[in-house]
């Protein structure tokens, strides 16, 4: 088999305490034929100084340095210096299992493969990883049914722990207007191009992470969440008319799901506010995309346009599997008088 070149692209901002483990486990993969391209984003611990260390010693090493700019920039700016005929995502605070890139490249060549994808282990703190076995568990699905209940929602929403061709990226970017669900965007956009392509799926969690209370979701307030979710649905509803009938299906209906939360979350916001109207017309965008699939039933209709139109059902059905919905609206409601 001819060996083929891996593009790896680590975005870095000020990760020194882990950088080392994550270029060590990549510097030291079985597979060696790679290029590693690290993008500084503007980092103000020493992260650049370990980055320039590691090129010192290993030309396969690659630095851009650019201004702090977020990591949808600094992933676009890796994708356009890659030259791989695949691309790899890794966090800079992550490792990876020493096979990692042989079992994902192996399978990829195996089973004509667009996009490989493997499972993953968190931990509270840095610890020694359990040894994997040799032998390789895989399940192949169609591209399709990446947007379907074969797939755990976790294999959508993140770019690492997967091995792209580089005909299943071609031109894609990552939106540089979401801070937020940007890796769930791409997956999107990237898989639903390539509809009649093979997905396949290695049972074993080959790709580490650390669980770390500091992310950018958690530090969000409630009004800028909403407004990127708002974006997140807007874009994704741009890339359901390239898909097929199921896969529209499935991405309207999870727009649909994610839009409701949204409305019931602008509850309480001032009659007439910006994001309280935003969240009520992207849900009627969607639903009246939804009234128009060919494969959809006059019940699901009728389901679709009742929640629409009764946010009271919604809210019943959330109180019902949650009763702490119930604190929560309580406290919604004092903050809300207290402005």
């Amino acid at each position: 088999m001819e060996e083929k070149k891996i593009s790896v692209i680590i975005p870095v901002y000020n990760t020194e305490q882990y950088l080392k483990r994550c270029l060590d486990s990549i510097k030291e993969n079985t597979y060696q034929y790679l290029e590693i391209i690290c993008i500084n984003d503007g980092s103000t611990d020493n992260s650049l100084e370990i980055l320039e260390q590691y090129q010192k010693d290993d030309s396969r090493f690659i630095i851009i340095d650019q201004k702090n700019s977020g990591v949808s920039k600094a992933r676009n700016n890796g994708l356009e210096k890659a030259t791989g005929d695949y691309i790899a995502f890794i966090d800079s605070d992550d490792w990876i299992n020493p096979k990692y890139f042989e079992k994902l490249i192996r399978c990829a060549e195996e089973n004509n493969a667009e996009l490989v994808i493997c499972h993953y282990r968190e931990y509270e703190k840095f610890c020694k990883q359990k040894e994997i076995e040799d032998e390789i568990k895989i399940s192949n699905i169609k591209a399709e049914q990446f947007f379907g209940q074969s797939v755990s929602s976790w294999m959508r929403a993140y770019v690492w722990g997967k091995l792209y061709s580089k005909e299943i990226i071609k031109e894609k970017k990552f939106a540089t207007d979401l801070s937020v669900m940007e890796d769930n965007l791409f997956n999107i956009d990237v898989v639903a191009a390539s509809l009649h392509g093979k997905i396949t799926i290695i049972k074993q969690p080959l790709y580490y992470r650390i669980n770390r209370e500091e992310s950018l979701s958690k530090s969000l307030d409630g009004e800028e969440w909403i407004d990127l979710s708002i974006t997140f649905v807007e874009k994704v509803l741009n890339i359901v008319d390239n898909t097929n009938e199921a896969s529209k299906k499935f991405l309207l209906y999870e727009s649909f799901k994610k839009s409701l939360r949204l409305r019931y979350h602008v509850m309480f916001y001032p009659k007439g506010s910006k994001v309280k109207k935003l969240a009520s017309n992207v849900l009627e965008k969607i639903y009246l995309k939804i009234k128009e699939l060919n494969n959809i039933t006059w019940k699901e209709k009728i389901y679709y346009y009742l929640l629409l139109k009764m946010p009271i059902i919604y809210r019943m059905y959330l109180i019902s599997s949650d009763k702490s919905i119930l604190e929560w609206e309580k406290r919604k409601k004092m903050r809300q008088k207290e402005q």
